[in-house]
């Protein structure tokens, strides 16, 4: 257990991200609860991980499958595709809600691998419909996993993803990005989507912000990373600028918690922290912050059944 001195109160300050407004600013990323998933249906065990995790103002995110496909991987996140999904869904944000928790639904994007018309319109007929049902099962939000089919630097990305766009150029699939902003800003709003990289390009990485900026999204959710110290040393004076001058709003995950960039929250660089292993460890992550409470380490043999 480490005990960590009691953070900054910017930290537990109210911050606006789109049409969502937060109470604090320590995010829970979508992670992978070992809970059982039975028929792609959220059971009783998420919906208990997900109550326990839930604060007042709270950003929370947790993943869903987008076509039943990827429901049958391994370790799956549950769909969204049918009404017991979705039902199972409602139970998961009506315990969310239940404690004031504001709750996002993350959907994985085939970027690379839609190369041909056909396959761009049946991803975007897949986003539709499951944004469709994450708004008809309650959710606040929605974020875009585009995990690093962005990056500029093919070396940086995931080797599959590399395999899949070999044959797809970055403005192509930037491109592609922006007709699944379109078409999920018709049941969502801009304002109430996001967008998560694993991008750790830094170039790539800043030149796709800029253009989610112009979009009006929400966030996008970075990882901690030498392209993310550079993005929030650049943007020194957010707080200050016109709104259509404000760059996206940010998220950083994977900080270390006793390093946490309390100096890119203070200028309005960062709007948030989120922390994965950490808030699976320790459910009131957030009541530890802020009293200085030691933070458990993450038990991998936990489970939520």
């Amino acid at each position: 257990m480490k005990r960590l001195p009691i953070h900054d109160s910017v930290l537990f300050k109210p911050v606006t991200l789109g049409a969502l407004g937060l109470a604090h600013r320590v995010v829970m990323p979508a992670t992978s609860p070992q809970a059982t998933v039975r028929d792609s249906v959220p059971s009783a065990g998420f919906t208990a991980f997900y109550r326990e995790r839930a604060t007042f103002g709270g950003l929370l995110v947790v993943a869903a499958s987008v076509e039943a496909s990827q429901a049958l991987r391994s370790r799956p996140a549950p769909g969204i595709h049918s009404s017991a999904q979705v039902n199972g869904w409602r139970e998961v944000i009506t315990a969310v809600h239940g404690k004031g928790g504001i709750a996002a639904v993350q959907f994985s994007t085939p970027i690379g691998a839609a190369t041909q018309d056909s396959d761009v319109e049946r991803t975007l007929r897949s986003l539709r419909r499951a944004a469709e049902n994450a708004d008809d099962a309650g959710f606040d939000a929605l974020e875009l996993d585009v995990g690093s089919a962005l990056d500029a630097d093919d070396r940086l990305r995931d080797s599959s993803e590399a395999r899949l766009s070999a044959q797809v150029s970055l403005e192509e699939r930037r491109g592609l990005l922006l007709e699944m902003l379109e078409t999920l800003s018709g049941i969502y709003g801009a304002e109430r989507l996001g967008v998560w990289f694993r991008s750790t390009d830094g170039a790539g990485l800043a030149s796709t912000l800029s253009v989610l900026s112009r979009q009006r999204v929400a966030y996008a959710h970075i990882p901690m990373s030498t392209a993310a110290e550079a993005l929030l040393a650049a943007q020194t004076h957010v707080t200050g600028m016109a709104a259509e001058e404000r760059p996206v709003n940010l998220i950083v995950r994977g900080a270390r918690l006793d390093l946490l960039p309390i100096a890119a929250l203070h200028s309005g660089a960062l709007a948030g922290l989120s922390h994965g292993a950490a808030f699976v460890a320790n459910p009131d992550l957030p009541a530890r912050l802020l009293q200085g409470l030691p933070v458990r380490s993450c038990d991998a043999e936990r489970s939520y059944d």
